[in-house]
């Protein structure tokens, strides 16, 4: 009688044992799913986020990445001042003297560059041409004045062709 209590109790502790084993698998694979969802959770993050992220990364790949997605969504026919732009901005970067930091004079700008950058320094004051060429290297002063200079329409005071003349370019270029 003694034996079968004790062969009894052994096989209660062996499933006991197994329930146990069980369990404790239950809860490791819990635990890995747990430690799954929160590693996709850090995953999902906004495009600012990523944006911020590879800035401060200076994550070169990933702005060739956005740029190539920007010109395959053809954004370049849409923004066709900005991919110059941003072009000029990076080799008058690559262009500047290490040591003095200067701006170099083989640096060409595109014409829309030259055009943004002279509304910024116009429309903004002299204190943002100032703050875009200390930030990011732009255009010489005398660069973007002479494209401002250049696209300014001059009227005589008075009523003459010349005038009309040149007011009807400026609405046929609006049209356009």
């Amino acid at each position: 009688m003694i034996q079968k209590q004790f062969l009894g109790h052994h096989a209660a502790v062996e499933l006991l044992e197994e329930k146990s084993a069980r369990i404790d698998s239950l809860e490791r694979a819990l635990w890995l799913q747990r430690q799954n969802q929160m590693r996709a959770a850090l995953r999902v993050r906004t495009v600012k986020e990523e944006l911020e992220e590879k800035t401060l990364r200076g994550d070169v790949k990933g702005l060739v990445e956005d740029i190539n997605v920007f010109l395959r969504k053809g954004g370049a026919e849409k923004r066709k001042a900005l991919l110059p732009f941003v072009c000029d901005l990076m080799r008058s970067a690559a262009l500047r003297d290490e040591t003095t930091d200067a701006g170099s004079k083989k640096m060409r700008w595109h014409k829309t560059s030259r055009q943004i950058l002279a509304v910024i320094k116009k429309k903004g004051g002299g204190g943002s041409g100032r703050f875009v060429f200390a930030t990011l290297g732009s255009a010489a002063d005398s660069t973007v004045m002479s494209e401002w200079n250049g696209a300014k329409v001059r009227l005589k005071p008075g009523e003459y062709l010349v005038n009309v003349v040149a007011v009807a370019v400026i609405y046929k270029q609006l049209m356009a």
